[in-house]
């Protein structure tokens, strides 16, 4: 694994609204933005754990995406992945109660 592991780790940052937003809301947002921002798309990333830090036996990670609208929480995506060996293991995406889970499957040689 490449870059190494800090225990703690929490990133924040600011993603574009295209990204999870309607066309008409970006449109309205475009027209304002130079008087009043009113809608806001920020995503967190946490380590949570590692296997072994002297190889690349396996990180896990949790992160989200949230949507604010006049400070109003409006949307929110999170996220599970594991990777392990320079694979990605399982990848959970939650989208209020729906979610997507996908894990890797053992090839038969």
């Amino acid at each position: 694994m490449t870059g190494g592991y800090y225990k703690n780790l929490t990133i924040h940052d600011s993603i574009p609204i295209h990204m999870l937003n309607r066309k008409g809301i970006i449109f309205l947002q475009d027209f304002i933005a130079p008087f009043y921002v009113f809608m806001q798309t920020t995503y967190h990333l946490e380590f949570l754990k590692i296997k072994d830090f002297l190889s690349d036996s396996g990180v896990t990670f949790k992160s989200s995406a949230m949507v604010k609208r006049f400070n109003r929480k409006t949307k929110e995506l999170n996220f599970e992945f594991e990777i392990e060996s320079n694979r990605i293991k399982r990848f959970v995406v939650m989208d209020g109660n729906a979610s997507i889970e996908a894990e890797e499957q053992p090839t038969e040689v």
